[in-house]
């Protein structure tokens, strides 16, 4: 199941990583560019995906090792070393071709803790990939506790306080915060995307269930997902209302139940599983952390030097090895495991 894991995280990934390219006018396809740009919800599979593998690696574990010092060293084993050498070079990079600097000690630490966008620090990270990593790091600190919750309250009241978190939040935003203060990227906080959370939690922490039940939820939910969506693109709803509210809870729900209905189909599911566990996948998850962490970064950089064919050739030589270098030397040296 690992295998599967890490070759489905490989492949959202690089999904996410052409959200960025196409926002940031580095790559344009015109037939595909719609596809593209749904890679922020690509961010949020992964978030589910890093939920499901955590739950599943916490109810394999003996209970000694779900003990909080444990876990969070094992967690801050995954993500710090090779965000903490990416950090460092694209702080010199900044330094040496008068980039960007930090506007104080508050930025400064706000970097160094992963954690942006926050009061009293509102660090804003210098390489925007970099706030994938802070919603991260704050499901790593508030894991054990959400694993505590879904154990006291049950799965369903579980699912149902989290959207319920979700849902106010994103009023907030929406409806309270917005303009004056917030931009609405904030629905895509820890809160606003709690659901995908408790989705991927939920789904490795139940087992079974009843196939007709959730194939009819799974149409439900995917049918009102499908109408808002088109609401939104035809401009009869707006993203920057109805939409963020309700669109995310939408998919979020939808996705869990087809994977737990996929789950229930064995041909399907052994089919996807040996695909995700194939070879290119498999090199693929590898090179997921370093390639989030560097594309964007070296595009940008490059950019100022080189256009045309030669741009995106040597961007991506460079992105690719540097990927390649971060999992030989930085990864495989600290990852205790493979479960996100």
């Amino acid at each position: 199941m690992n295998q599967c894991l890490h070759g489905i995280r490989g492949v959202l990934v690089l999904w996410v990583i052409s959200f960025y390219l196409t926002r940031n006018g580095f790559l344009d396809v015109p037939v595909l560019n719609h596809l593209f740009l749904l890679g922020w919800l690509g961010i949020h599979l992964l978030f589910m995906l890093v939920a499901y593998a955590m739950t599943a690696a916490w109810m394999n574990n003996e209970a000694k090792d779900n003990a909080f010092g444990p876990y969070i060293i094992r967690r801050l084993a995954c993500l710090y070393p090779s965000y903490f050498v990416s950090f460092l070079l694209l702080w010199l990079l900044f330094a040496f071709f008068e980039l960007e600097t930090f506007s104080g000690f508050g930025d400064i630490f706000g970097h160094f803790l992963l954690l942006f966008h926050l009061p009293p620090l509102y660090a804003s990270p210098m390489n925007a990939v970099w706030s994938i990593l802070s919603v991260l790091m704050l499901i790593y600190l508030i894991f054990p506790t959400l694993m505590y919750m879904m154990k006291f309250l049950g799965v369903l009241r579980f699912l149902f306080a989290c959207f319920a978190v979700m849902l106010v939040y994103r009023w907030m935003v929406v409806y309270q915060w917005q303009p004056a203060s917030l931009h609405i990227d904030n629905v895509n906080h820890l809160p606003g995307i709690l659901g995908y959370v408790a989705v991927g939690m939920a789904l490795a922490y139940v087992q079974g269930g009843n196939k007709q039940l959730h194939l009819g939820w799974l149409s439900l939910c995917g049918l009102l997902s499908a109408v808002s969506f088109l609401m939104i693109n035809m401009g009869m709803i707006s993203w920057y209302g109805l939409g963020a509210l309700f669109f995310d809870p939408l998919i979020a729900i939808t996705v869990g139940l087809l994977v737990h209905a996929i789950g229930q189909w064995s041909l399907l599911s052994k089919a996807l599983m040996h695909w995700f566990s194939g070879m290119w996948c498999q090199r693929l998850g590898n090179l997921s952390y370093g390639l989030l962490l560097w594309h964007l970064t070296v595009f940008k950089l490059l950019s100022v030097f080189l256009s045309g064919w030669l741009f995106y050739a040597v961007a991506t030589a460079a992105v690719m090895l540097l990927a390649w270098l971060n999992y030989e030397f930085i990864e495989r040296r600290f990852m205790v495991d493979q479960s996100v």
